[in-house]
């Protein structure tokens, strides 16, 4: 025979218990990494906040540290007649060519202009916000 409840019996209560909140380690948030640029040719009195720039002294060790180091940006002050920065820019271009390269001045001309755009360079500018801007991105 069917069992007929007449009245309603109380529910039994589970008691969940929820685990203790597990506080987070405080973490120390990690420095960001500047942005590394390779100067050749600047002016000896420019710094970029926030940029660790290296200056080799001659070609052989641009391309050394080209070798041995990664870089954000390449920074090039050279004028139309510096056949030698053009052939190390054109070598630079050649085994390096994702390396992005902005031409330093403040006076540009056409002829020069041609000349870096030809080599790849993706800025000329002396606006340190824009050279900033292209060594963190």
């Amino acid at each position: 025979m069917a069992r007929v409840i007449t009245k309603m019996e109380p529910r039994v209560r589970i008691e969940k218990s929820l685990p203790e909140p597990v506080e987070a380690a405080l973490v120390p948030p990690v420095p960001a990494k500047p942005a590394t640029v390779l100067g050749i040719g600047l002016p000896k009195g420019l710094a970029l906040p926030g940029i660790e720039l290296r200056r080799p002294a001659t070609d052989r060790a641009v391309i050394e540290l080209l070798r041995q180091s990664e870089f954000d940006l390449i920074l090039v002050s050279a004028k139309v007649e510096d056949e030698r920065v053009w052939n190390l820019m054109r070598l630079v271009r050649r085994h390096w060519p994702s390396l992005r390269w902005v031409l330093f001045s403040e006076d540009c001309t056409d002829a020069l202009e041609i000349l870096a755009r030809s080599l790849g360079a993706v800025c000329i500018t002396s606006d340190q916000a824009i050279i900033q801007e292209l060594a963190l991105n």
